[in-house]
């Protein structure tokens, strides 16, 4: 710069249209955030997608029959379903419940024990036929294994309340693993 009375040199003076407040000196080039954005953007959907959850059991709810207990106000439900193991694990049930909705309300129950299903069957010779193998607590499947499978359960339902129901599904809940549900 030249002495203090002197006019100042104009190139050392900055121009007002170049204030450094404004956007182009202040903020990056728009071009690469764009692109970084998007990076991680498809990083993160990548990553959750690979670490998604996957059910654990694939299947559905095959038959269901029920036969009312005369005198009683309930009915024997037996569920039939057809489940297989797509976790890539063993898995082991820890209890299987059925649960039926309709104007009444909701109504459930565990399944019962295997060793009942005889008895079951010789009182209610109507529920015989839809009593296939016993799905059981504790009941381990194999990785890939495909397995079908009878659940039986009383309801405080008569079999007119019972054939008149929205909703029927199973909740099937493994130790370790989200519980599962099949609706018919």
């Amino acid at each position: 710069m030249g002495t203090p009375n002197s006019t100042p040199d104009p190139a050392e003076i900055p121009a007002l249209h170049e204030e450094f407040d404004d956007p182009k000196h202040t903020l990056p080039p728009a071009a690469p955030i764009i692109v970084a954005i998007l990076a991680v953007g498809l990083v993160l959907a990548l990553a959750a997608w690979m670490l998604r959850s996957k059910p654990v059991v694939q299947g559905g709810i095959d038959d269901v029959f029920a036969v009312e207990v005369p005198n009683v106000h309930s009915s024997l439900v037996a569920v039939q379903v057809h489940l297989k193991n797509s976790s890539g694990k063993p898995l082991v049930l820890r209890e299987a419940v059925v649960t039926a909705r309709g104007g009444w309300g909701e109504s459930s129950d565990t399944g019962a024990a295997g060793v009942d299903f005889p008895r079951y069957a010789a009182a209610f010779p109507d529920l015989k036929p839809h009593l296939g193998a016993p799905l059981l607590r504790e009941s381990r499947f194999a990785p890939d294994a495909e397995v079908k499978g009878t659940i039986l359960v009383a309801l405080p339902l008569t079999r007119a309340d019972f054939e008149a129901r929205k909703d029927l599904s199973v909740t099937l809940n493994f130790y370790d693993y989200p519980a599962v549900e099949l609706r018919k």
